[in-house]
């Protein structure tokens, strides 16, 4: 397979493996209605980029890991995000600011993303396609490129659909929205059957 072809099938194949029922993208969404934008899609970029390359790096070796460990890991990711958003206090800004005034640190919108990113959904559908199309083929950095910008675009969309909530509802309310995804999120990673 030429490098431009296997760019395009890893683009295609990691980004369908993540849209279609990806927690990822939900919790992008989710920490859009809180956060800045900008900061968020950097550090969720930076924790793509991360395990898109431990992907390629271990290859085949990802496919193997159990199930149960990263389930685990996953659900704890997630509820340690609900925490942390439920334990600090919502804060109104004021009527006259523009609706993403007042959020958060960017370097803290950068570090919630990366964490919830980076620490949750190892040995995901895409992060297997990324080390199987990289085992398969030889060619890690092409792999990885492609996986990468794929993930790119799937954060995309759930920044800007969380980005659009933001700006439409109260932040107390997207708080608690924020606070009940999480939870969800974590209680289907550990009740999620074994691949």
């Amino acid at each position: 397979m030429t490098p431009a072809a296997l760019f395009v099938c890893t683009l295609g194949t990691v980004f369908f493996a993540e849209v279609v029922g990806d927690k990822t993208l939900h919790t992008l969404g989710s920490l859009a209605a809180r956060y800045r934008t900008v900061p968020l899609a950097l550090g969720a970029g930076v924790a793509f980029m991360f395990k898109m390359a431990a992907a390629v790096a271990l290859a085949d070796a990802v496919h193997h890991l159990p199930a149960r460990a990263l389930q685990l890991a996953s659900a704890a990711t997630f509820l340690s995000l609900a925490l942390v958003l439920w334990r600090k206090a919502p804060e109104e800004p004021p009527t006259t600011m523009p609706p993403a005034a007042g959020l958060v640190s960017a370097s803290a919108a950068f570090a919630v993303a990366f964490a919830a990113v980076f620490f949750s959904e190892w040995g995901d559908p895409g992060q297997v396609a990324t080390a199987t199309l990289a085992a398969r083929h030889g060619d890690g950095l092409v792999v990885w490129a492609a996986a990468t910008l794929a993930m790119f675009a799937k954060g995309a969309v759930g920044l800007f659909a969380g980005a659009a909530l933001r700006r439409r509802v109260r932040r107390p309310t997207l708080r608690w929205i924020s606070i009940g995804a999480c939870v969800l999120m974590g209680a289907v990673s550990l009740l999620a059957p074994d691949r």
